[in-house]
């Protein structure tokens, strides 16, 4: 990742240390390990997807519980001094997956096959990235789809009249499909080693 985008992580680490430090020495002294919380997280995001359809406020309810623990997981094990590149890539990993489910979610809706096509570019950028050890540029989109999916249902009943439910989902998966496009640039930049 460019030196950027590392500020905005570490601001964003700094930040989420100070303001979830009650919860966070909570399950210090629960000895609760980081890895069970991003596996939390895995399960959060799984049941969000399920539920996206189904019921908003218990999809609203998993998606915030995902990024709750997506928050802690970090928070704890630098708390814990259990920080390692194993968390850190399944850190990496479940966001991952939890992108790959709200994607699935939005299929399983809209039963639109360009969805299947944003899955594939989707995968063909995280094995790039994954494969190049996480050096490759990337974009993390995974937050942005969630909260675009939370706030989807109240939005479009607000409006209807300017923006549908189903228009609103494809708008989403084109915009992440778009992300997509890009990052697969910026990694053949650079793998080449040159500007496109």
């Amino acid at each position: 990742m460019d030196k950027l985008t590392w500020r905005n992580v570490n601001n964003s680490r700094k930040w989420r240390d100070e303001k979830l430090r009650p919860l966070t020495n909570l399950l210090v002294r629960l000895k609760v390990h980081p890895n069970a919380v991003t596996f939390l997280g895995i399960i959060f995001a799984f049941l969000a997807s399920y539920y996206f359809a189904q019921h908003y406020y218990l999809f609203a309810i998993f998606i915030l519980l995902h990024f709750l623990a997506d928050s802690l997981d970090g928070t704890l094990a630098r708390a814990t001094k259990k920080e390692n590149v194993f968390g850190e890539y399944f850190d990496l990993i479940a966001d991952r997956l939890a992108e790959f489910f709200l994607l699935i979610a939005i299929y399983f809706v809209l039963l639109d096959y360009y969805v299947i096509i944003i899955l594939g570019l989707f995968i063909l950028v995280q094995l790039v990235f994954f494969s190049c050890k996480t050096k490759t540029p990337m974009v993390f989109s995974r937050t942005w789809l969630g909260i675009t999916l939370f706030l989807i249902p109240p939005v479009t009943s607000l409006v209807p009249f300017i923006l549908s439910y189903k228009l609103a989902l494809t708008l989403t998966y084109l915009v992440h499909g778009s992300f997509s496009l890009y990052i697969i640039i910026l990694q053949i930049q650079y793998l080449l080693g040159r500007k496109i």
